[in-house]
């Protein structure tokens, strides 16, 4: 076993020591390697000017030592996974992929470093601008083990270095694997127990002294979602002295036993390139429940249970509301996450009884809502559905009434149907949509007074569109969003308001309105903007927006955007809209 990891190392330091430099030198020669000459068939062919796109390529959980070595000096990719196994034949490919036609190009590179892997990948550009996509796989034979894809963006004559960060995962595939995990803990923490929750079940682990192993036979193979949860009974079933969650990647035939870090996770800890997971006392002295899990399909009781039905927010044990979630908030100095599984229907509501300051009935510093598993083909496999139709026209899918900050990542937000303001989203606060969300089939009524289909922003408000999209939404003022006065919309990354492509409008992507098809603003959007602070006091952040506003219509005015506010423009794409005054943008007053 020992001969086959130093082979396989011993191939990727060759590799890797191979492509050494080769990213520093490719960002400081573009301008001049953009128009350079190659030599085929010893004539000489000008080539296309490139666009050169890059990032880090990461990994997260836990995985087989044969997929990772947690031995090795290669500390770039982090997570669990299995041991090294026997792969004679590793092979990385990056390949830049035209959303339009599918046309690839595959001249990709990983390339080595101190903290990440990077990639560097150029694609050659043209007069017109074209969305990209990049896709990593790694596989050995016809075996592949590792998948990730980009978000997608924008190459121009004007646009020529990208960057584009990408998270790998298990490839979901037939067959099953086991996982065989240890997490060290201090003697004296208190720790008596343990359980691992996955797919709607559980394995016990009784601990020893200082460590709780944890095994699991004939798990299907892909990355399963598992919270870890450790107890002060003997039985897992005294208190919760701590938990976390963490992605656990399985594969075929293989043991996943490798903790891999990555990020600033108090129990994971990396000496001389191998990852450890311990809980110390002073963890548990410190431990709160800061993670709930939410699960509107959940029965009265559950075996081996006995308080099932209170809903205490853990993974067995899950509430049945975003609200019920929120009423065990608090501490105003913690992060809460919020993991949604499967479809959660109704109203959802987080109150203005949620504070920042320790004043309100409840505390937090931030809320995180997201999925509870992982995105398939780039699409959402949890949602929040209010399950609403026209003949019951009274409720937006989430309210957001309270001042402490939300994110919402890798969830779909449907259903809604509104007499009056916000069908899918009503926000009073500030929200952050990234990460492949989705707000999709929500409507108001026909009526003047109905605003924001997809998103209603209340005056003084503030929202930030990163990497999700809004579509197939209805409402009579801004069919995808409704910016109010002194309301703030920031559009940047990939986030995509209407369809993709380059066709007319067509009802199954496109938000729809009588005006403001995509949006209708009566307060600032800023395209292209993560951050503004006008005039002298600077700090003005612009991050290339690689989609926009394209394929929305509307009955009257404004297809793409209705504007009676301001709107700042630093990139993006307005296109493809339609509307019988204003296809693409229809302005009053301000500009």
């Amino acid at each position: 076993m020992k001969r086959y990891i130093i082979l396989f190392f011993s191939i990727i330091t060759f590799i890797l020591s191979s492509c050494s430099g080769l990213f520093e030198d490719r960002i400081l020669q573009e301008d001049t390697a953009s128009l350079s000459t190659l030599k085929t068939d010893s004539k000489d062919i000008e080539t296309e000017r490139y666009c050169t796109v890059y990032g880090d390529v990461e990994m997260t959980g836990a995985y087989p030592s044969e997929i990772f070595s947690s031995n090795s000096e290669r500390n770039d990719l982090r997570t669990a996974f299995p041991e090294q196994p026997l792969l004679k034949d590793y092979v990385i490919n990056v390949k830049a992929v035209n959303v339009s036609d599918e046309t690839d190009y595959e001249n990709g590179e990983i390339i080595s470093g101190t903290s990440n892997s990077r990639y560097d990948i150029q694609i050659p550009v043209g007069p017109t601008v074209k969305t990209y996509e990049i896709i990593i796989t790694a596989k050995t034979g016809e075996n592949e083990f590792f998948y990730g894809k980009s978000s997608k963006f924008s190459i121009s004559r004007d646009n020529t270095l990208v960057s584009q960060n990408i998270r790998l995962h298990a490839i979901t595939t037939e067959g099953t694997g086991s996982i065989g995990l240890r997490v060290n803990f201090d003697s004296d923490s208190g720790i008596g127990s343990a359980r691992v929750y996955y797919n709607d079940t559980y394995a016990v682990s009784i601990a020893s002294s200082n460590h709780c192993d944890f095994s699991v036979l004939g798990l299907d193979c892909g990355a399963h979602t598992m919270t870890f949860k450790f107890y002060k009974g003997a039985n897992a079933d005294g208190k919760v002295l701590y938990s976390f969650t963490q992605i656990v990647n399985v594969y075929k035939n293989l043991c996943t036993n490798t903790w891999v870090k990555n990020g600033a996770e108090a129990y994971f800890t990396t000496s001389e390139g191998k990852t450890t997971c311990c809980i110390t006392k002073a963890m548990v002295n410190s431990f709160e429940l800061t993670e709930f899990f939410v699960d509107g399909s959940v029965q009265t009781t559950k075996p081996n249970s006995d308080n099932y039905s209170t809903g205490s927010g853990t993974f067995v044990n899950p509430c049945t509301s975003i609200e019920a979630a929120v009423s065990k908030m608090v501490d105003s100095t913690k992060d809460y996450t919020i993991y949604v599984k499967g479809e959660v229907r109704g109203t959802q509501n987080i109150s203005s009884s949620l504070k920042k300051d320790g004043l309100g009935t409840y505390n937090a510093r931030s809320i995180k809502i997201c999925g509870a598993r992982a995105p398939v083909n780039g699409k959402p496999q949890d949602s929040l559905n209010g399950n609403f139709s026209s003949a019951q026209t009274n409720g937006t899918t989430l309210t957001i009434s309270s001042e402490v900050p939300v994110i919402i990542e890798n969830l779909l937000i449907t259903g809604g149907y509104k007499e009056g303001c916000g069908g899918g989203i009503y926000n009073s606060g500030t929200l952050t949509l990234k990460n492949g969300c989705v707000i999709s089939n929500n409507k108001t009524r026909e009526k003047d007074t109905d605003k924001g289909g997809g998103i209603y922003l209340a005056e003084n408000s503030t929202v930030y569109l990163e990497d999700s999209v809004i579509q197939n939404n209805y409402g009579y003022e801004g069919g995808g969003v409704y910016v109010s006065t002194n309301a703030k919309l920031f559009m940047y990354g990939s986030a995509l308001i209407g369809g993709s492509g380059n066709t007319a409008p067509d009802s199954k992507t496109r938000n729809y309105a009588n005006l403001g098809g995509g949006i209708f603003n009566e307060g600032t959007v800023y395209l292209g903007y993560s951050d503004y602070t006008d005039s002298s006091h600077n700090k003005i952040k612009k991050i290339p927006a690689g989609y926009g506003i394209r394929r929305n219509e509307s009955k009257a005015g404004g297809g793409g955007i209705r504007n009676i506010g301001s709107v700042y423009a630093a990139s993006g794409d307005i296109s493809y809209n339609y509307g019988t005054n204003g296809g693409g943008c229809s302005f009053f007053r301000k500009s």
